[in-house]
């Protein structure tokens, strides 16, 4: 039978010394392993026998988890591997074929010079041109396709389609454009200062033409102030008891004979001229016709090129009032590309809405919109609607 010492001898001195510890059995420092057995002789063979018990457990615990995870390791450690390896073929792989298809573009080169400069043997015969390699499909290289991005298609917005007929208000006064009222439920609100933003185009014209022929042709009382009448002198000589036309141009009796609904003016110079002209057209008028008034002011660029923008709003902050006053609504026209941002915001301060007219690419080319920018405290619409020329010129 194997005696206290022999025991202790099968554990490590780390184990010896948990022994002691537990125990509460001094050791001296720096003592061996031998010299800790005899400390602890002091123990019976009983406790000897279940330490050397728990530590002989301990350790096939311990032998037996290594056994399980071992294999484990060496299969990732061999997956890892394999991994890499194919990595270096993929590589070498994508290596080859591009380096085929550099030959094969080659030998599509030469092909195609031999064809041009086909020459013969001393026997006559055609030299025979060399047949290319069939052409391979690229293929970039790993790295290249990890970082290509998914395409993303965009489709193309279609244009907007054409006003359907929305509410139409009791307070309002037509634009003579029905996809235009309908934006802004049945026209300009009554007694209403509006102002047509637009570069130089057709299509704003025949905004004009059709604002004015509308109330001229419903017998409501126009004022037309312009510096060009080339447009409406067809409306003043047909409309002569409601529709008055102020021509703001030195040419004046060039452009239309004289009729009593019709004031030719110098030009632009002199603001006080175009005052005198509209108080005695307003004497004029005739007070049998009822029903709402419009007056389209369309001189706004050419007077602030011609007077500076304080002046301008002063003139149009005195007019617009008296105008309203006498029952009308006002459609007032400015080019804004004609003038600085400091003073196109000076006018446009003045009117309590605006109809503006842009131009955008679209996939059949540059075309015209009309939007409404704003109206005071109003209903309207805020889409944006396509102006066709075919559609805006009068029957």
């Amino acid at each position: 039978m194997a005696t206290k010492t022999e025991l202790l001898k099968n554990l490590t001195a780390d184990q010896l010394k948990e022994i002691a510890i537990s125990e509460n059995i001094q050791i001296p420092t720096g003592a061996d392993k031998d010299e800790i057995i005899k400390c602890l002789l002091k123990l019976s063979m009983k406790s000897v026998r279940r330490y050397l018990a728990e530590y002989t457990e301990d350790e096939t615990e311990k032998r037996s988890k290594r056994t399980v995870s071992e294999p484990m390791v060496d299969l990732e450690r061999e997956v890892a591997g394999m991994t890499r390896e194919f990595a270096k073929v993929g590589e070498e792989v994508g290596k080859l074929v591009r380096e085929k298809l550099k030959a094969s573009k080659l030998n599509e080169l030469v092909d195609a010079h031999l064809k041009k400069t086909m020459c013969t043997c001393v026997n006559g015969s055609s030299v025979k041109t060399p047949k290319p390699l069939p052409s391979l499909p690229v293929i970039p290289p790993l790295s290249e396709i990890s970082e290509k991005k998914p395409r993303i298609h965009v489709k193309e917005q279609p244009e907007p389609a054409e006003m359907e007929a929305s509410e139409i208000l009791s307070d309002r006064v037509t634009t003579g454009y029905e996809d235009l009222d309908n934006l802004l439920f049945g026209g300009i609100p009554k007694n209403f200062a509006v102002i047509l933003t637009s570069g130089s185009c057709d299509e704003r014209k025949l905004l004009v033409r059709r604002f004015l022929e509308a109330g001229a042709k419903e017998g409501q009382i126009t004022f037309h102030v312009t510096i060009e009448a080339s447009d409406v002198r067809s409306l003043a000589e047909e409309f002569q008891s409601n529709f008055y036309l102020f021509i703001c141009n030195p040419q004046a009796n060039a452009i239309i004979k004289t009729l009593p609904n019709v004031f030719k003016l110098k030009g632009v110079d002199n603001l006080n001229e175009i005052n005198i002209a509209l108080t005695s057209a307003f004497r004029k008028l005739d007070t049998s016709i009822k029903g709402p008034r419009r007056a389209c002011i369309e001189i706004i660029s050419d007077v602030l090129l011609q007077h500076h923008a304080p002046s301008i709003r002063k003139w149009l902050a005195a007019l617009i009032p008296e105008l309203k006053s006498r029952g009308f609504t006002i459609l007032a026209v400015m080019n804004p590309l004609m003038h600085s941002s400091e003073e196109v915001q000076a006018i446009q301060d003045l009117f309590e809405g605006e109809i503006n007219v842009f131009e955008r690419e679209t996939k059949r080319g540059s075309q015209k919109y009309l939007r409404i920018r704003k109206l005071y405290n109003q209903r309207y619409l805020e889409n944006e609607l396509p102006l066709r020329k075919e559609k805006l010129k009068l029957k």
